[in-house]
């Protein structure tokens, strides 16, 4: 077993840095920061929600095992563009995603509620 150093670290500075962690990951902002090979793009006309949804919706739409997110973020980019100029199609893009979302939550709640019933049952 290890023993660690009391010394080594004290409350005050584990306090300090997890404080500049904290305020690093706000400032960050509209980011969207990948889960493989370590990459992240900023959207903010979008915002990092609608992003990474996006994103989910194209990896799910056009799927390849060896094709990073980094990829299919760039090609988000594009629509990113199109909103910045066109605030109906920024309008049109934010709808459709809610309703997609929304969607998504019902079928998982719906999926859940089964489990806990059949869980109940058993």
């Amino acid at each position: 077993m290890r023993v660690l150093n009391k010394k080594a670290i004290s409350r005050r500075s584990f306090l300090k840095s997890g404080t500049v962690t904290a305020l690093g990951l706000t400032v960050m902002g509209p980011m969207v920061i990948g889960k493989n090979n370590a990459w992240s793009a900023t959207f903010k006309t979008i915002g990092a929600d609608d992003a990474a949804t996006l994103i989910q919706m194209a990896r799910d739409t056009y799927p390849h095992d060896f094709l990073a997110d980094r990829f299919y973020a760039k090609v988000i980019e594009g629509v990113e563009a199109q909103a910045g100029k066109d605030k109906a199609f920024k309008s049109m893009v934010g709808k459709e995603l809610k309703k997609i979302n929304s969607a998504a939550k019902k079928k998982i709640q719906s999926k859940l509620q089964r489990y806990q019933s059949r869980a109940r049952e058993s």
